[in-house]
């Protein structure tokens, strides 16, 4: 896979983490447990259309999201907040599926990350 297919920036992280592996891997693993109860909840708030609570569960997940250079899936994080924040509920649902879709990616691109890391 070509790294311009990925969905995690590894030069980013490579950079942000400045060789040190430890760090790394506690923070893409943490981001593995955590994130599941992210997308979870803002599945359900999209369900219950609750938009302010959408808006802030969103704003909260971005920076959880930035330890891991997960830009595509910030950029749809970040879209989502605007969207619920300013009532633009049409692109919500959309938007939600295509975070589910690249969510479900980096997961996997984190886990080969993390296999190549303790390779090393």
């Amino acid at each position: 896979m070509c790294s311009s297919d990925l969905h995690i920036d590894v030069e980013f992280m490579e950079t942000f983490y400045d060789g040190n592996d430890v760090f790394k891997v506690k923070m893409i693993s943490m981001f593995m447990e955590k994130s599941p109860s992210y997308m979870n909840d803002i599945n359900e708030h999209l369900g219950q259309q609750n938009w302010g609570d959408l808006a802030a569960l969103a704003h909260k997940f971005k920076a959880s999201i930035d330890f891991v250079g997960a830009r595509n899936l910030k950029k749809v994080v970040n879209e989502i907040e605007k969207n619920a924040k300013d009532g633009n509920v049409g692109l919500i649902t959309s938007l939600v599926a295509s975070a589910n879709s690249i969510w479900n990616e980096v997961l996997i691109e984190l886990q080969s990350e993390l296999l190549t890391i303790k390779s090393e």
